[in-house]
């Protein structure tokens, strides 16, 4: 999407007004929420029920962020606050609203996540470079997660410019030294520059996340990435064709941001994360058949050391993403995994959420 992006000045007067605009869709969800609670004996009013949950919350998550960033700016304006946990106060701000979202989903509509653990410990003193799969509905907020409460990393993401439009990406990505791409029509010699001296600001407890693939696999995008290259006169255009042919779960990955980081910051570990359960659910329809969900999303870390460089490195990622797709399609029909454990240990029932809802409408029908 090339949406043009306003100046900071402008985006910070529209964001009362996008707050407003959210709390209006919060309004208009829950009253239709309401009227699914009273036809709750038909299984499509359930499952309706279940998608309004998460989207309020969804919405409640950019609230939750965005009026949190002006809480720590109000703080250190006034004096409240140490300016040394100035970073600290918007990782712990990030986790914790990430944590809530991902038990509601497991509350709500049974979204559990079962990993196998790290080949070798993470420091303190490290900074990483996370390369994960990009495909399924609101897998960069399960890898943002990811990273921050299960491998205890601040989040530095890269990420397309339009989305600085979004009031808690703007503020949030911004001050946790997040990158946004330039506009279109920068100088490439400075559109390098930029992002190489991001990535040589990786900080000992960094974690930079960037999906080699580009964009959100779906079906359509693979068919048209095929036709794209058959079209087009590069040399390597037949190989990524026949690539693509025999990996239907993934799109081919690119070297530039992997590459950049790992020349800019000496002594960078590079973890692979990769991910299934989540991917065949890139339409409306194929979410509403899921819901509850049955099987957890499966996520495995993979790490190759010494890390490859140079023209090492393309093999690497085409070998690295060969192999996810061949594990993801494993996956699909052999859902148990030796090795994994429940990244969650309480157990929730789906229907938990949804039994105390029509209890309290009973409790306030008798009164």
């Amino acid at each position: 999407m090339n949406l043009p992006v306003a100046p900071t000045p402008v985006r910070r007067t529209f964001q009362p007004l996008i707050m407003l605009l959210e709390i209006a869709f919060l309004i208009i969800i829950g009253a239709f929420s309401g009227l699914m609670v009273l036809l709750g004996m038909f299984p499509f009013a359930r499952k309706a029920i279940r998608l309004c949950i998460m989207a309020t919350g969804l919405i409640g998550l950019d609230l939750f962020i965005t009026l949190g960033c002006w809480r720590l700016w109000l703080l250190r304006r006034f004096g409240r606050s140490d300016p040394a946990t100035w970073r600290t106060d918007h990782i712990r701000l990030l986790g914790d609203t990430l944590d809530r979202y991902v038990r509601v989903a497991q509350r709500v509509v049974g979204f559990r996540v079962a990993a196998t653990d790290l080949t070798q410990p993470l420091y303190d003193d490290e900074p990483v470079l996370f390369l994960a799969r990009h495909a399924g509905p609101g897998d960069s907020l399960l890898i943002a997660w990811l990273i921050s409460h299960e491998l205890h990393r601040a989040p530095r993401v890269v990420l397309k410019r339009f989305l600085m439009w979004d009031p808690a990406i703007d503020l949030i990505i911004h001050r946790l030294d997040g990158y946004f791409l330039p506009p279109k029509g920068t100088p490439a010699a400075q559109r390098k520059a930029s992002l190489t001296a991001f990535c040589a600001s990786m900080g000992p407890h960094d974690g930079a996340m960037v999906f080699p693939e580009g964009q959100n696999w779906t079906p359509a995008r693979h068919a048209a990435a095929i036709e794209s290259d058959r079209a087009s006169d590069d040399p390597e255009a037949a190989m990524r064709v026949a690539w693509l042919e025999r990996h239907p779960t993934v799109l081919t990955p690119r070297v530039g941001a992997a590459a950049n980081f790992i020349d800019a910051v000496p002594g960078l570990r590079v973890i692979c994360i990769w991910h299934a359960g989540v991917e065949d659910l890139h339409t409306l329809k194929a979410v509403w058949a899921a819901i509850p969900l049955r099987e957890p999303a499966h996520v495995r870390f993979t790490e190759r050391r010494p890390v490859p460089t140079g023209a090492a490195l393309k093999d690497y990622l085409y070998d690295e993403w060969g192999e996810l797709d061949d594990w993801s399609r494993q996956i699909s029909h052999h859902p148990a995994t030796p090795g994994e454990r429940p990244l969650y240990t309480e157990q929730i029932t789906t229907r938990s959420f949804l039994t105390q809802l029509r209890a309290s409408s009973r409790r306030a029908k008798r009164t």
